[in-house]
């Protein structure tokens, strides 16, 4: 990168040199020219090195852009909230994912945590707005319109419905590159089949092919949106992306088609989850122990759980009301403290925490404590049902 601004600089001072109309300035631009480059210690004369160092763009050009990009970085969040529709639905994710419980608008905690959302949210998708939707297109001419595809004959059909059987059977006995192979065959006879390219995502997902299972599924929702699976099978590609606010958008898109879905439920709770937890802040920072009373109160509202973690603490924990752990008691004790602050510092502690929580089928949300869908659990057999 250092070696490429050096030959922009060369390059940018000899054009000034070779358009300025000015005798004086011309000579010393040309001065200049010839001494820089023996300065930044580079060759310009070297023809295969400045076509390796060489950018598409001018310096100037360079500069404007990235002059632009800096001022978009003090955009405030009403402003951003106003223009960039994305970033709405990003910050209503998080709310609805409990990003902002317990804290108050206006508050320095509450800042905090706009912060730490617009941080991770530019991170991710960077600063622009929102484009302008472009212009309907004009209706096509009658002769222009595109042919219709030919029909498919039955004896097609039924080929491509063998080779899917045998994909089906081939995924069910984990060979997941053989799958690929035949849903890809069955879709060369019958090109854009949504079901053929769920099911071929579904394989792809188990190889972590994410990005053309990502395609499949997005090619299925253009040819059938009506096909719920294809939602699942695109929320999970996301998901797996790290792609967490395109995964909710597509599931809650799922739950438009089917709302009692509960492959489309369980996925749009992991994608909320993860996306609060990436923009959860950091360790020590202001809402820490709002998220460890968080997690308290999730363990009073969860009868299970409770009584997992009683069972787990024995008589450590004391006793409240009703046989109930004291979980007053509880908070307060120094050793308990302690042990809450080293997870809050230890990103691999509450992970194994949160884990053994769901082993014991506890915490809603906590790994182990429901799959994204089908297709999370690698070491589990396919069965049937996750392919038609």
């Amino acid at each position: 990168m250092e070696t490429q601004l050096r030959f922009a600089l060369c390059q940018y001072l000899t054009s000034l040199a070779e358009s300025c109309d000015d005798e004086d300035r011309k000579e010393s631009l040309e001065v200049a020219s010839q001494c820089l480059p023996e300065g930044l210690a580079i060759d310009v004369e070297d023809e295969a090195l400045v076509a390796q160092h060489k950018i598409p763009y001018s310096l100037l050009e360079v500069f404007e852009a990235g002059l632009a990009a800096c001022k978009q970085k003090d955009v405030s969040h009403q402003d951003r909230m106003n223009s960039d529709p994305k970033y709405g639905k990003f910050i209503d994710t998080l709310t609805n994912a409990g990003f902002f419980k317990g804290v108050e608008a206006g508050t320095p905690e509450y800042e905090a945590r706009i912060k730490k959302a617009q941080a991770t949210y530019v991170a991710k998708y960077g600063n622009q707005a929102a484009a302008p939707a472009p212009a309907p297109a004009a209706p096509e001419a009658a002769s222009e319109a595109a042919p219709a595809p030919a029909e498919i004959s039955e004896e097609d059909k039924v080929k491509a419905e063998q080779l899917k059987g045998e994909g089906n059977k081939l995924l069910s006995a984990k060979k997941f590159d053989e799958a690929v192979e035949m849903y890809s065959a069955a879709l060369k006879v019958r090109p854009g089949h949504a079901i053929y390219l769920c099911n071929r995502a579904a394989a792809l997902s188990y190889l972590d092919r994410h990005e053309e299972a990502r395609a499949d599924a997005e090619t299925a929702l253009e040819k059938d949106p009506g096909y719920v699976k294809g939602y699942s099978r695109l929320g999970l590609a996301l998901f797996k992306l790290g792609l967490y606010q395109e995964a909710v958008e597509v599931y809650e898109k799922g739950l438009g088609v089917d709302s009692e879905n509960a492959s489309l439920k369980s996925g749009l709770h992991e994608a909320q989850t993860k996306l609060a937890a990436e923009a959860a802040p950091a360790a020590g920072a202001p809402g820490g122990m709002a998220d460890i009373m968080g997690m308290a109160q999730g363990l009073m509202q969860d009868p299970n759980a409770m009584a997992n973690l009683q069972s787990m603490m024995g008589g450590m924990m004391g006793g409240g009301e009703g046989g109930q752990p004291d979980l007053g008691a509880l908070l307060n004790n120094p050793m308990m403290q302690n042990m809450a602050q080293q997870m809050m510092q230890d990103p691999a502690m509450m992970q194994n925490m949160m884990g053994m929580m769901g082993g014991m089928g506890g915490m809603p949300g906590a790994p182990g404590a429901g799959g994204n869908n089908e297709l999370e659990d690698e070491e589990e057999t396919p069965s049937y049902d996750e392919v038609n």
